[in-house]
């Protein structure tokens, strides 16, 4: 069946008329609920960001810098060596300037020690800020288990400015063990 062209406009106006009604159904007011007192709207407030300086309350040194600390059993951490470096900025929101190289070795003992998700964190100063990573020199980050009996090298930067090295606390994490281990000391 085909519509003549008479058909298509009455067509035409009736869908038109049904929704400048349904239109007027929506928006006329045929909702009562908001008649009558108005309701304040509060001004919108924006978040602001905030700082902290202050690392969490546990993070009191476990150790002193050259001081090996336990990771599990009979595995051990220690603190190899501490450089005084120009971090690079290699990847986007790096920021290069006067840091540190920190080298901790990792022994696995008589079991393996899976190093997925080890962590390494620095702080300085007397409020302990966090220091930034930074991609670079020389940063090595082995993956993988390590087999017991075996030892290797994490190797990570931190921008640390020279005039707060006075007080530095690196913080090897390993979630396996439940274990925050905190080496404290000055590297000026």
């Amino acid at each position: 069946m085909k519509l003549s062209k008479k058909s298509w406009v009455a067509v035409g106006v009736a869908v038109t008329l049904l929704a400048v009604f349904i239109a007027w159904l929506v928006f006329a007011g045929n909702d009562t609920s908001l008649k009558g007192d108005s309701v304040p709207i509060p001004a919108q407030s924006h978040p602001t960001a905030t700082t902290t300086t202050q690392p969490p309350k546990e993070l009191e040194p476990t150790g002193k810098l050259t001081q090996p600390q336990s990771i599990n059993e009979d595995g051990e951490v220690r603190i190899v060596s501490i450089e005084a470096v120009s971090s690079e900025a290699t990847i986007p929101g790096e920021i290069t300037g006067p840091a540190i190289r920190v080298t901790v070795e990792l022994s696995a003992g008589d079991e393996s020690l899976d190093l997925t998700g080890v962590v390494i964190n620095a702080y300085y100063g007397k409020d302990l800020a966090p220091a930034i990573t930074a991609s670079g020199p020389g940063v090595k980050i082995p993956t993988g288990k390590l087999k017991a009996g075996k030892v290797t090298r994490v190797t990570q930067v931190f921008n640390v400015p020279a005039k707060e090295r006075g007080n530095v606390t690196i913080e090897v994490v390993h979630p396996r063990s439940l274990k925050s281990l905190k080496f404290q000391g000055s590297v000026a």
